[in-house]
């Protein structure tokens, strides 16, 4: 657990993504259903024995969306991504993520994803976020094509 308190803080990881439209509910609900489902799916377990060290086991206690009810001004983004980054978050008893939304006033959203640096290391972390961006823009970019179709 020193990797998710480290110098008596926790230490936190959080991916931020900025879109130029606004992302549907269906669309965000996937996503969190998929990293719910995922990698990130997993607690802290403390050993038994004295000295041994700690391990993951999957089923996780899963937080819901995050909605920010009212929509941001564009300049007071990385306020809002702070605050979010300060969420609560506990691997071994609790929330070892969470996935917040906002509007942005003048048209678009903001996407944060917070983790506890226990479940996953950068690295992992970003590689599995992008794949989940990409795959976003790939719904996305079918749903446009069936609706032309249509």
């Amino acid at each position: 657990m020193r990797t998710h308190r480290g110098f008596g803080m926790p230490i936190v990881m959080q991916g931020i993504w900025m879109f130029d439209d606004v992302v549907d509910d269906d669309t965000l609900t996937e996503i969190h259903q998929g990293i719910a489902n995922g990698h990130l799916d997993r607690r802290v377990i403390r050993p038994y024995i004295p000295g041994a060290r700690h391990y993951w086991a999957r089923g996780a206690s899963i937080a819901p969306i995050q909605y920010t009810t009212q929509a941001i001004p564009r300049e007071q983004i990385v306020d809002w991504c702070n605050e979010r980054a300060q969420t609560r978050l506990n691997p071994e008893h609790g929330i070892g993520w969470e996935l917040s939304t906002a509007r942005i006033s003048d048209g678009g959203m903001v996407v944060s994803l917070v983790c506890s640096h226990a479940l996953t290391d950068a690295r992992p972390y970003l590689c599995r976020q992008c794949s989940r961006k990409r795959c976003y823009w790939e719904h996305r970019d079918q749903h446009q094509a069936e609706t032309l179709v249509e």
